[in-house]
């Protein structure tokens, strides 16, 4: 049995038009700055992390 798909992306020309904004940057972020503090939310207690953040961006 073989499948056939009709109705992507391609035959409705939007994979066209997203490779051709990607082309142009439409989809190109600058890189995000390198994290400050590490919390761990899995494993600190929600006041610990609290206080981590509140030191790493020197408030209060």
């Amino acid at each position: 049995m073989r499948l056939v798909f009709i109705h992507g992306p391609a035959a409705s020309g939007k994979l066209t038009v997203a490779r051709e904004l990607a082309a142009k940057g439409a989809f190109a972020y600058p890189a995000l700055p390198a994290a400050r503090v590490a919390v761990d939310s899995g494993t600190m207690h929600p006041a610990e992390a609290a206080e981590r953040i509140r030191a790493a961006l020197g408030l209060g």
